[in-house]
């Protein structure tokens, strides 16, 4: 399998996922021994990095600040070919 074909997301699958740590360094260590993944710098800022599998981004994972009561949480996204087409097919369906 090429590299374009490994991060050509097919569409009705999930294609990335982020999420909400309050432990981003044992998160990174948790990840990166279970699944095997390496960390980057993200594009915004120091509490945030992206997760690798053989050198492709496979996940996002950012830390929460101190004190936000906010879940820790993981968010899915979904590959679609028309996001306008599947927006309307969702509200349609009573999704917000």
């Amino acid at each position: 399998m090429t590299v374009a074909e490994q991060s050509t997301p097919v569409p009705g699958i999930p294609c990335w996922v982020s999420l909400m740590t309050r432990d981003l360094r044992g998160t990174q260590d948790f990840y990166g021994t279970v699944l095997g993944w390496t960390f980057r710098s993200g594009t915004l800022g120091e509490g945030f990095t992206v997760a690798l599998v053989d050198g492709l981004p496979v996940a996002g994972i950012g830390q929460i600040a101190p004190g936000l009561p906010t879940a820790v949480s993981w968010t899915p996204y979904f590959a679609v070919e028309d996001v306008d087409a599947t927006t309307a097919r969702v509200r349609e369906r009573g999704g917000t």
